[in-house]
């Protein structure tokens, strides 16, 4: 009797079942839901880019679960702590999300909800249903690190997010945030494509790398892709207290 009938003769398992139980185990041991992990590598601008990883996310320690609760503790509901960013990761997005929130800290709703994408394609635990590298480079060390980035997102967010936006200004100057959000654009010629857009462009000095926002008409699955549908906020709301913890100012 080889092994494996005698493993199911003792414990009175079929081998059928067996079988299917062990394919099953060995799919989510295997899962390969992220994009990246942690950072490999920094360019001429001082620009942090993150290591190519194509495998299942890790168990972010107490002090990366700190650091997300500043700005993402959305991401900690259900007692979730496996995620595909590692502490470093955390720290960089929460110093970008202060740089922002200078010029769009009088509106929480606005600066909540652009966080809210922000920190899902950053650290969710399942980056590859919404999100494809598009290209990589390597370091010195001969790691690969993502150089750009296709995001699966809808136009419903993406409009929403714009809308809780468009008038904010900015507390020392008084005009508008878009005027310098936009890149070449002023506010009053600024679109949520033309944002977003701009928010993603790598010959933007503070973007790290290319990230290309693919819109999608509805949240439903398309082309193998889940498209990002983040929960929104109008500007005349308040923000719930679990979207946003920390305080606005940098």
């Amino acid at each position: 009797m080889n092994y494996l009938a005698t493993v199911c003769h003792k414990n009175k398992i079929s081998p059928q079942f067996f079988i299917i139980a062990l394919l099953v185990s060995t799919i989510n041991v295997s899962k390969q839901n992220c994009l990246w992990y942690g950072v490999c590598n920094t360019d001429a601008l001082n620009h942090n880019q993150y290591c190519s990883y194509n495998g299942s996310s890790k168990t972010m320690p107490n002090e990366g679960i700190a650091l997300l609760k500043e700005r993402c503790s959305f991401l900690l509901d259900d007692g979730q702590t496996k995620f595909c960013c590692d502490t470093e990761q955390v720290k960089i997005l929460n110093e970008n999300v202060k740089l922002a929130s200078a010029i769009l800290e009088r509106c929480p709703s606005c600066m909540a909800n652009l966080v809210r994408h922000i920190c899902e394609f950053t650290c969710s635990g399942d980056q590859s249903q919404f999100a494809h590298v598009v290209a990589t480079g390597q370091n010195n060390k001969g790691e690969a690190y993502v150089k750009s980035l296709d995001i699966h997102i809808t136009a419903e967010y993406i409009n929403k997010t714009y809308l809780s936006c468009s008038q904010v200004s900015v507390p020392q100057t008084g005009q508008l945030a878009l005027d310098l959000m936009c890149g070449v654009y002023p506010a009053s010629r600024c679109s949520p494509t033309k944002w977003f857009n701009y928010m993603g462009d790598a010959n933007n000095p503070y973007v790290p790398f290319q990230i290309t926002y693919v819109q999608h008409k509805t949240n439903s699955s398309e082309n193998g892709f889940i498209p990002l549908n983040s929960k929104t906020t109008p500007c005349n709301e308040a923000v719930a207290e679990s979207l946003f913890n920390a305080p606005m100012g940098p």
